[in-house]
């Protein structure tokens, strides 16, 4: 009867953590800018859940020594709860490579096609072309702290225009940006 109940919490738990960790991480894939502060708070929640996984484990295999009756419920449960392990770190390897990233959506608002737009800053990049109104979204690498900025030409006048300020690693963002829109 215990061994049943100690199984039953321990599929909760790593069930707990795995969703949590979940929600996580397409929380940050999604995230706009007001969300850090609850991500932060996420964060500590996963690393308590860790915490209480690992000594509900510990318990378990604790009982599986001490245990003479049925043990194949407690192993079949410490197996759940070790799979778990290389979800949560695979996990955590997207969300910081997904941090470590500006995702910068570029919008043509100059209502003329643009063309040879380059990038500088974290990464140099160019976008080869963007029609009246077009979208283009370009994942930047943020290795070390920078700005991001453009350069473009219009009816012949070389225009730069500053992005993103100030980015750092680990502080990714999602930023919409507007070419020749009001600022």
């Amino acid at each position: 009867m215990k061994t049943k109940k100690d199984s039953r919490i321990g599929r909760k738990l790593a069930m707990l953590l795995f969703v949590t960790s979940l929600v996580t991480l397409v929380l940050i894939y999604i995230s706009p800018q007001w969300l850090a502060e609850f991500l932060d708070f996420l964060y500590g929640i996963i690393g308590a859940l860790i915490l209480v996984n690992v000594i509900y484990l510990g318990r378990l295999v604790f009982k599986i020594i001490k245990s003479r009756g049925d043990r194949k419920k407690l192993y079949n449960t410490c197996m759940v709860m070790l799979i778990n392990i290389p979800f949560l770190l695979s996990f955590m390897f997207v969300g910081f490579v997904i941090k470590s990233n500006l995702r910068i959506t570029f919008t043509n608002k100059t209502g003329v096609p643009l063309t040879n737009i380059k990038m500088t800053g974290c990464e140099d990049f160019t976008i080869p072309s963007l029609a009246k109104g077009q979208s283009k979204t370009i994942w930047v690498d943020v290795n070390n702290d920078c700005s991001v900025s453009i350069i473009y030409e219009k009816e012949g006048a070389v225009i730069e225009e500053k992005v993103v300020g100030y980015a750092t690693p680990g502080f990714g963002e999602r930023v919409k940006y507007a070419i020749g829109g009001q600022k």
